[in-house]
């Protein structure tokens, strides 16, 4: 117990006597859901059966936001994002892996300009990327807590601490150079090793 500016003696004496028999408050469990946010909080408990993640502003996964994003034509790349949303997606992966992009410059305008838009900035983002500047880019643009995906072992501590250090989720693919780790005898100790890492 204790007072502010002004509060006398007897009055905190006469707090003490209310609630002198009083048990503290007990606070409730920590939750055991997945929490993700954007503009508005996304709980997923265990219980839940998918997540509905549209993949649609995408670089590499759609030929039509591609040629978008290269034209320059945000406003119309801004409306594969909203019908996304409108359509049921829970989460929006955002990746702008592309050669002939200026990749880091493309991810942080695309998000920046997301994030006028409570419609779509509502639900949380994913940021994908296999390169370690784009995500540390995209992270710095979103508001909430999003997911971080790929991380690729080579990129795999920075990753890591910058998730824990902006409250994002990470998505791991563990993986060498374009392919994924296939689980022969001879790679099986490596395998096992990355991925005891992640965890």
């Amino acid at each position: 117990m204790g007072g502010c500016c002004g509060t006398t003696p007897e009055h905190i004496s006469m707090i003490r006597d209310i609630i002198t028999n009083k048990k503290p408050r007990k606070p409730a469990d920590p939750t055991k859901a997945m929490l993700l946010s954007g503009l508005e909080p996304v709980d997923i408990d265990p219980g839940g059966l998918f997540i509905n993640v549209g993949e649609r502003t995408n670089v590499t996964g759609s030929a039509k936001f591609r040629k978008l994003i290269e034209a320059e034509k945000f406003d119309e790349a801004i409306q594969i994002a909203r019908q996304q949303v409108e359509n049921g997606a829970q989460v929006i992966d955002i990746n702008m892996d592309e050669g002939m992009l200026d990749s880091e410059g493309a991810m942080v305008k695309f998000l920046n300009l997301l994030a006028g838009e409570p419609d779509i900035a509502k639900i949380p983002f994913m940021v994908d990327s296999s390169k370690w500047s784009i995500i540390e880019a995209g992270l710095k643009c979103i508001q909430g807590k999003p997911i971080v995906n790929s991380i690729f072992r080579y990129s795999l501590t920075p990753i890591i601490f910058l998730s824990a250090q902006k409250g994002s989720l990470s998505s791991w693919l563990t993986s060498r150079g374009n392919s994924l780790w296939i689980h022969k005898d001879s790679q099986q100790s490596n395998f096992l090793n990355i991925c005891s890492t992640l965890l």
